[in-house]
């Protein structure tokens, strides 16, 4: 038995517009992408000439975290450095991985940052206890 996949629809790109409402396509028509959530830390993808909605002051380099999304798909990203939020279209962006508190992390071997290995001479695992700002 085939599948069919029933959506609601806050924003779909299709062939340079966006359609809202419900739709219905095929299952194997569709692929998941990863989840944007607010607090996320995120960039602009690879290869964006202009983002759809124009850099409103960002770069192609800059950073920012999601702070809000509009009820018809428009994303709010706070990006450093920049005045105000950046409202645009979030397939332009993808998520900027960063480590969360909880985290289980290993030292890099090519390391260059502060890191001091102290007694060890292997890099070891541990967790994150908490993130701060330097």
């Amino acid at each position: 038995m085939e599948k069919l996949v029933l959506s609601k629809s806050l924003m779909m790109q299709h062939f340079g517009c966006f359609r809202k409402g419900r739709w219905i396509t095929h299952h194997k028509d569709i692929e998941k992408i990863a989840r944007f959530k607010i607090g996320q830390h995120v960039r602009f993808q690879i290869g964006v000439v202009e983002p759809r909605w124009g850099w409103r002051g960002a770069q192609s380099n800059s950073r920012g975290v999601i702070i809000s999304f509009n009820a018809d798909g428009e994303v709010r990203v706070a990006f450093f450095g920049l005045l105000g939020l950046w409202r645009g279209d979030p397939a332009d962006l993808e998520i900027d991985q960063m480590c969360e508190v909880g985290d289980w992390v290993r030292i890099r071997s090519d390391a260059r940052f502060g890191i001091k290995l102290g007694m060890c001479n292997t890099p070891t695992f541990n967790y994150v206890h908490n993130l701060s700002m330097c």
